[in-house]
């Protein structure tokens, strides 16, 4: 999908709001279960449970996080 410079921005500056950090990375994944705090992703090899408060669904099978928590959960 390709959007347009403005909406990147836009994209990029909900998700800082969103987790409070400007490095983040899109992970795919597929979502297994889902809590109020909480979802559990598993990215085709381990399923692992990240909070709701540092991670945005996309909506097109990739999940935005900072590129800490990433490595914190072996998903890079």
């Amino acid at each position: 999908m390709v959007i347009g410079r403005k909406a990147a921005r836009l994209s990029l500056k909900l998700r800082e709001r969103v987790t409070g950090a400007s490095d983040l990375i899109d992970i795919a994944g597929e979502l297994r279960i889902e809590t109020e705090k909480a979802m559990l992703v598993f990215d085709g090899e381990q399923s692992v449970w990240l909070p709701k408060s540092l991670v945005e669904e996309n909506g097109d099978g990739t999940f935005a996080m900072p590129e800490w928590l990433a490595k914190d959960k072996g998903l890079i």
